[in-house]
């Protein structure tokens, strides 16, 4: 039976939202796992299941190896494979288009961000911060620079400003693993155990995880224990800045509305977070 996949990458195209929809039900409808499809189209299932997450657009090989290898007993006919690479060529299309529309839609506001005008014009990159990372990597001709950024994953979390961004990166480490949700869960026993639940809360959520639930989640990933350090790092520079978002949200406020409970929220969130650097602390012991 196939496993459940991630919801498709939100920032996809339409088009390529509508192309790795397809590849998902053709997959589905002939009950295919990827590890039959890898044996049969000789791909990687970490590869083919890329393909299908819409956060960029695959290879025509690595689509054609897809379709096929779903019910190698009835090969498709050209006309089919004409109608699968007009999809395809149609994603491609999408990933070219100028970015203009998205630049126009976005309007500069107070303290550096941006809101938008029209959702529908604004597209989001497919690429999330590690493949951004991994292609300017290929393009250096620096070594240093490409030493600097020999590790596209330790890079994106450098680069990482969000919680959201944080998610994708703890998303794409699974996929890379090759796991689903429920695999991580069954090994994360070992290391003291998350929920498939929580496992998905972590890598779609806009919160950020505590700190011994994102340990166990990088061990079950196989992280090494001394590369978590930089995980920890950005998760805890994140906490930090949503202090200080919280900081300057409250000082706008009258000072006699948000004297009654503003010192001790924000006593509590700094506690928490010095909390989780000792947490930290121990745990890399």
């Amino acid at each position: 039976m196939a496993r459940p996949e991630s919801p498709i990458y939100p920032g996809a195209t339409a088009e390529l939202t509508m192309l790795v929809t397809r590849m998902r039900q053709r997959r589905a409808a002939h009950g295919a796992p990827y590890s039959e499809l890898a044996k049969r189209g000789h791909f990687s299932t970490a590869t083919l299941s890329t393909a299908a997450s819409g956060r960029r657009v695959p290879a025509w090989d690595v689509v054609e190896a897809y379709v096929s290898a779903c019910d190698p007993e009835s090969p498709l006919s050209d006309a089919e494979l004409g109608e699968w690479k007009a999809l395809w060529e149609a994603a491609v299309r999408s990933q070219a288009r100028p970015k203009t529309e998205m630049l126009d839609a976005a309007v500069p506001r107070r303290g550096g961000r941006i809101t938008v005008r029209n959702a529908a014009a604004a597209e989001m990159p497919s690429e999330t911060l590690a493949d951004l990372v991994e292609q300017a990597t290929k393009n250096l001709s620096d070594p240093a620079q490409q030493a600097f950024l020999s590790d596209p994953m330790r890079t994106a979390l450098a680069l990482c400003t969000t919680p959201a961004d944080f998610s994708a990166l703890l998303d794409q480490l699974r996929e890379r693993a090759d796991l689903s949700l429920r695999e991580v869960a069954e090994r994360s026993l070992k290391y003291g155990g998350i929920s498939k639940s929580a496992a998905h809360e972590m890598v779609t959520g806009a919160k950020l995880p505590s700190t011994e639930a994102l340990h166990v989640y990088l061990l079950s990933c196989g992280v090494s224990r001394e590369n978590t350090t930089s995980w920890h790092h950005t998760a805890t520079r994140l906490k930090i800045s949503q202090i200080r978002e919280i900081e300057r949200a409250e000082h706008k406020r009258p000072f006699v509305a948000t004297f009654t409970h503003w010192d001790f929220r924000y006593v509590m969130v700094l506690i928490t977070l010095i909390l989780s650097l000792m947490q930290v602390r121990d745990l890399l012991r």
